[in-house]
């Protein structure tokens, strides 16, 4: 029988199943949902380096300097894949010129997307006495922390650069607002991201990280708002549009949250997070042939994940299906017992 007592403790349920299966409760699970991508170590092909291109270039000493020329040796290399290749320019470059801020940048970034994140930090360390733009530095040493869990390591990071860079733009506040909201001070979080806004309304690092400090602090309401700006600014963004689901569904606009996913899984099936935020909405709705349908559609994305078969499970118990309940838990303590 659904009740509103039962449809909170399935929202629980359901947030609960997101962060141990995928790490995360609807966003994106390494670091913030951001436009920056980490490829790994098999996948990278094209990697994107940060502070290497052309306006980047522009501020070297001199155009026809050597150490320009090598940066655009490398970040050739880089785009054509060759790693190894790119990595020696970018060495050289540093050697040409110890002052060159966006060598460091390079080879630290060619560093990280190789797996090397280590190596890439004691890089941008060595960079910090002797680049002109140490806050840049600082920068990166914070992404890397905040990527490897290490948020006071990033906090502190971050917050040099804050004060280095002259001005500071608007992703880094919005960095440094998500390591406050990560460690739980919402207030500096809010305060340092309505700066990143105040700096640049169209920065979706800006406006995603000013929702996601609101949700976290219960205030639904904004972070709806907050999330649905992002999403107009990045609209392949699909974490903006899931978090601002998640933020309707809090607030009770569940026909807004499932317009929404309904969307989201419309246009990519395979979007098992968005798929299992849907069900839940729709078991809240009562619509329990399409909520149990749904969870099939995850389920048949991961079939050994023990966590999407038990909220597959309550979904059929939330339906009145108990022998299909049954025989998911049946399949649920096989795997179980097998590992």
């Amino acid at each position: 029988m659904f009740s509103v007592a039962s449809a909170l403790k399935y929202s629980v349920i359901l947030s609960s199943f997101l962060v141990i299966a995928f790490g995360c409760a609807g966003s994106q699970t390494s670091q913030k949902a951001s436009t920056k991508e980490t490829p790994t170590k098999k996948t990278v092909t094209k990697p994107r380096i940060k502070g290497v291109g052309p306006r980047a270039l522009r501020r070297t000493n001199s155009p026809s300097s050597p150490a320009v020329r090598l940066l655009k040796a490398s970040k050739k290399l880089a785009s054509e894949g060759n790693l190894s290749g790119a990595l020696e320019k970018s060495q050289e470059a540093i050697q040409a010129d110890a002052t060159l801020t966006e060598a460091y940048l390079l080879l630290g970034s060619l560093l990280d997307v190789s797996g090397h994140s280590g190596k890439a930090i004691e890089v941008y360390n060595k960079g910090l006495t002797r680049a002109k733009n140490p806050g840049a530095l600082h920068h990166s040493i914070g992404l890397i922390y905040l990527e490897k869990n290490q948020t006071d390591k990033a906090l502190s990071a971050l917050l040099s650069a804050n004060e280095l860079v002259k001005p500071p733009g608007a992703d880094l506040k919005a960095d440094v607002a998500y390591a406050y909201l990560l460690l739980g001070n919402y207030d500096l979080g809010l305060r340092f991201s309505k700066q990143a806004i105040d700096l640049n309304p169209k920065s979706f690092a800006a406006q995603y990280t000013y929702g996601e400090t609101l949700f976290r602090a219960e205030k639904f309401d904004e972070a709806s708002d907050a999330f649905k700006r992002a999403s107009v600014i990045s609209p392949n963004e699909v974490s903006a549009q899931r978090r601002q689901a998640q933020a309707l569904q809090k607030i009770g606009k569940l026909s807004q949250a499932k317009a929404i996913l309904e969307k989201i899984t419309s246009q990519n099936p395979k979007d098992i997070k968005s798929l299992i935020l849907f069900a839940g909405i729709l078991v809240e709705l009562k619509d329990y042939s399409s909520a149990t349908s749904t969870m099939e559609a995850a389920v048949n994305l991961a079939p050994k994940n023990v966590q999407v078969l038990k909220l597959l499970a309550h979904t059929y118990q939330q339906a009145g299906q108990k022998k299909k309940a049954d025989q998911t838990n049946k399949k649920i303590r096989k795997l179980e017992k097998s590992r």
